[in-house]
């Protein structure tokens, strides 16, 4: 089995915007494509203090 670590930088990216206010682990454990342009993730969120300012602050990314 071949095994890859790929560092990108995304444009829109929700998860680094998310990242710098809350010092949650995110781990994208699977994506698929979804509709013409976008993708489905699986995620495993950890360490998450605030678990109702968090998905708020995900959804806001997600919107805008």
């Amino acid at each position: 089995m071949i095994e890859a670590v790929l560092n990108l930088k995304v444009r829109n990216n929700w998860i680094a915007d998310v990242s710098k206010e809350y010092p949650a682990r995110i781990r994208i454990l699977d994506c698929i494509p979804f509709a013409k342009e976008g993708r489905r993730a699986l995620l495993e969120i950890y360490n998450v203090n605030d678990l109702n300012k968090f998905t708020t602050e995900i959804l806001k990314n997600l919107i805008t």
